[in-house]
């Protein structure tokens, strides 16, 4: 019998079954949130994704919008439109389990993941290099300080996806392994001997012109104590005429001739540059042994050979060094660059880099190897040398470390711009979307003559570009189709003579 008291206990239990059932109410809004925001996000992402592919082939942005009202909220409201009519088909009488706000958000976060997966699926490689390099399409010419901040995120955001890059990189290496190379174009990129006569005709390659030695450095870059970039293009007297039976026999040799550690390392590099010649016929068809010593016996190889080779003279010359496995921009043009392979030595505690092969010559129009030694590439400083290489392992940078995207995005000059104090103003990316006229802007304060001419990526004669100015050059580009067109830059000291390539940029105009 009640005395009309009430049971504190009981009070208590309810309050806290109140309590649990707002607090379990708020789990669920709260995951429901997270579930929409996801959901939400996905169709962003997947039109990001395919608008970038698009910018970056030169293709129709407005896809993109299209595929965002697609996958949200079309497609779901679609699907279960169908659904619906299904059931009533099969005259499904119960109640669904689920809300209708629950049914589309399952529905739009299976639709976006299959087509994000189906995208990057298909092309991996193509679709991260596009989020890497136009992945801010959306922002071309905004310069403000928003804008700027905004462009961070966008790339801070496709950096996260570089591992799905590397991985079909991996894959398509492995796949590449022992098969017959197809195409004309070499699967390892290689420096472009491209000339310019003043009179604005292109080289001809029937008849090879002797390459004039390139301009003294405006400024040399100091690289240790009494050593500065670049070294004259003269062998080293210790390597003329040496031609030791083994390796082991030419290390030695150079160990004993050169006592400092600098010009020991010049004195193999030039070794390896001068006597090795490129095995273009390789990149075609069956790619002989690389290891060291069959490309010390034969005197041919790839880029993996001359480093092969670099290492095994350098090791028995008494000298620390490694291989530099990564990618490089080459004549190809890629924005991404191809598999490539170079040196770095210790020398006074400090490594230096060095690419034998790039310094051993240039691949001409003719797709022929131009034998020519060269110290372009001999401990090259870090911020020049990763205009064009980009190392696998962060390390071999040497200097504070780039993204594969920022490599991707700069645009690819040899040490030559650099050399005769040239510097680039704009554009500051490797490709530029432009609506006609594309205006490159030079700083040229020690007064070097360059040339600029452009060909079209589906063929076609090149064309020259108008320079006006001459502290600040601009080039003036004029393109009068749609399309993808290569841009490349030809230097030189005097006005009247042969200008020779150092660089170039890729532009799509499009209306």
């Amino acid at each position: 019998m009640s005395d009309g008291r009430a049971n504190p206990k009981a009070s208590k239990r309810g309050v806290g079954s109140a309590g649990g059932a707002l607090a379990g109410g708020a789990v669920v809004l709260a995951l429901k949130g997270l579930f929409w925001a996801i959901a939400l996000a996905m169709p962003l992402c997947g039109a990001w994704l395919l608008s970038s592919l698009a910018a970056y082939a030169n293709g129709p942005t407005w896809l993109a919008v299209l595929a965002l009202f697609g996958l949200f909220p079309i497609l779901p409201a679609v699907w279960e439109g169908l659904a619906a009519y299904l059931r009533s088909r099969k005259k499904l009488v119960p109640a669904h389990i689920l809300m209708l706000s629950d049914r589309l958000l399952l529905r739009t976060l299976a639709l976006n993941a299959v087509f994000l997966i189906a995208l990057l699926a298909a092309a991996p490689e193509t679709g991260v290099r596009a989020l890497l390099a136009r992945g801010d399409w959306m922002l071309d010419g905004a310069t403000s300080e928003s804008a700027e901040k905004a462009r961070k995120v966008l790339f801070a955001i496709a950096d996260r996806f570089e591992w799905v890059y590397r991985a079909s990189r991996e894959r398509s290496a492995e796949g590449e392994q022992g098969k017959k190379r197809k195409g004309d174009e070499p699967p390892e990129p290689l420096p472009s001997d491209d000339s310019i006569d003043e009179g604005g005709k292109p080289g001809d390659p029937s008849e090879p012109k002797p390459k004039p030695p390139p301009a003294p450095a405006v400024d040399p870059t100091p690289i240790a104590d009494g050593h500065t970039w670049p070294y004259p293009e003269v062998l080293a007297p210790s390597i003329v005429g040496l031609e030791p039976g083994s390796i082991k026999a030419l290390g030695e040799a150079i160990k004993n001739a050169e006592s400092e550690p600098f010009a020991r390392a010049k004195a193999v590099h030039d070794w390896v540059s001068d006597r090795v010649t490129y095995d273009v016929e390789a990149l075609t068809g069956h790619r002989p042994p690389q290891d060291a010593e069959t490309v010390f016996r034969s005197r041919f190889g790839v880029c993996a050979g001359y480093a092969n080779l670099f290492l095994a003279v350098a090791k028995a010359a008494d000298l620390e060094a490694v291989v530099v496995g990564g990618a490089a921009k080459g004549a190809s043009g890629e924005v991404d660059g191809r598999g490539h392979a170079w040196n770095a030595v210790k020398l006074n505690g400090g490594w230096y880099l060095i690419d034998t092969t790039w310094d051993s010559g240039a691949i001409g129009s003719d797709k022929r190897w131009s034998k020519k030694y060269g110290t372009n590439y001999l401990f090259t400083p870090p911020h020049i040398m990763r205009a064009t290489h980009f190392p696998d392992e962060e390390k071999w940078q040497i200097v504070a470390p780039i993204t594969r995207g920022e490599f991707m995005r700069m645009p690819q000059l040899s040490p030559d711009f650099y050399r005769r104090g040239l510097k680039l103003v704009s554009p500051d990316r490797s490709q530029t979307s432009v609506s006609g006229t594309a205006d490159i802007v030079i700083q040229n304060p020690a007064g070097q003559f360059v040339m600029a001419h452009f060909t079209a990526k589906n063929g076609g004669a090149s064309t020259r570009c108008e320079v006006t100015g001459t502290a600040t050059l601009t080039a003036t580009c004029d393109f009068a189709d749609d399309g993808e067109y290569r841009v490349v830059l030809f230097g030189a000291a005097e006005r009247y003579t042969t200008y020779w390539s150092m660089g170039e940029l890729q532009f799509l105009r499009k209306r």
